[in-house]
């Protein structure tokens, strides 16, 4: 079961009982999830501030409102809500311009994130960096985003509780699905595996000021492909350069290979969870979600999955 709560600017609560359609789109490399709404009401017109949506009684989405689009027909109002996660309150605002010294986790969380609500953080440690560069419209997201990259080597989570969690351990929760004798049924599989785009090889500046450093890509050997790039290292990432090389490709590998799973109603699956494919003639293990699209409308009401293999 579905269920969307709007919040007023005044802090009221309307539970929206009418949903004409909704799409709800979360991806491994957008920070904040989208959702986007239309639904019929009696009300009177509010201004939302903030809406949830609920999958059985569990808190699945918690957003901020971005557009609220009201059209009065007869005596009923259409109405349309545009909605990112709170993590855009991150993205929206800017961090102020300067260079951090000796700057650690610790700090970071309390003068970008939990001054804007987020009071809870979970990490394994406390790492410093001894120069932080912050560049001028740099948002509070990219300060920790960039600082968490160069530490610890992960991409920053924040879940629907609000909670920033930055253990390396984290891994979603472990799905199964298949079509007979248990786990989640699927309407649909299709495996994509694209060789444009993967880069094989990069190459970067070294201390001599040359490309004199390359690094391999694990994923395009074996394959046959050969795509190599020369990159310019930001000075955010002065000191880190292979970190930031394999930052880059980590994200180009995220696309070469997926499997696409069609799921009839909505489910309970976000990015960062990992599955498992059974079949009676193809089995997948280690699938890692990288993107998800759950959809309403008048004729439909499916979830798609997006995973990758992590590695191999």
């Amino acid at each position: 079961m579905v269920k969307f709560v709007a919040t007023t600017i005044s802090g009221q609560e309307h539970e929206l009982r009418h949903i004409v359609q909704f799409k709800l789109c979360s991806n491994i490399v957008v920070p904040a999830d989208s959702l986007v709404l239309n639904a019929i009401t009696d009300d009177c017109l509010f201004e939302f501030a903030f809406i949830k949506m609920y999958i059985d009684e569990g808190l699945f989405f918690d957003g901020v409102v971005d557009e609220q689009v009201t059209r009065q027909r007869t005596t009923r109002f259409e109405l349309r809500i545009a909605a990112r996660s709170r993590v855009a309150i991150l993205l929206d605002n800017q961090a102020r311009p300067g260079i951090y010294k000796n700057i650690s986790l610790g700090e970071i969380f309390e003068r970008h994130v939990k001054c804007y609500g987020f009071s809870e953080m979970k990490a394994d440690s406390n790492p410093r960096l001894e120069e932080l560069l912050i560049k001028m419209g740099s948002s509070e997201w990219h300060v920790l985003d960039l600082f968490c990259k160069r530490t610890i080597g992960i991409k920053p989570k924040i879940g629907v509780n609000g909670i920033l969690n930055l253990k390396k351990e984290w891994r979603g929760k472990s799905l199964l699905f298949k079509n007979s004798g248990g786990g989640q049924i699927y309407a649909e599989m299709i495996v994509v595996n694209r060789r444009y785009g993967i880069v094989s090889s990069v190459h970067y500046k070294g201390t001599d000021h040359k490309y004199s450093m390359c690094v391999t890509n694990p994923r395009a050997m074996g394959h046959g492909i050969v795509m190599k790039r020369y990159l310019e290292i930001p000075r955010e990432f002065s000191g880190d350069g292979l970190r930031y090389v394999q930052e880059y490709l980590k994200g180009k590998n995220v696309k070469c290979g997926t499997v696409n799973i069609l799921v009839p109603g909505v489910i309970d699956v976000c990015v960062g969870d990992r599955v498992t494919l059974e079949s009676a003639r193809v089995n997948f293990e280690g699938l890692v979600v990288s993107g998800v699209e759950h959809e309403m409308n008048s004729s439909k009401m499916v979830t798609r999955v997006e995973t990758f293999k992590e590695r191999g």
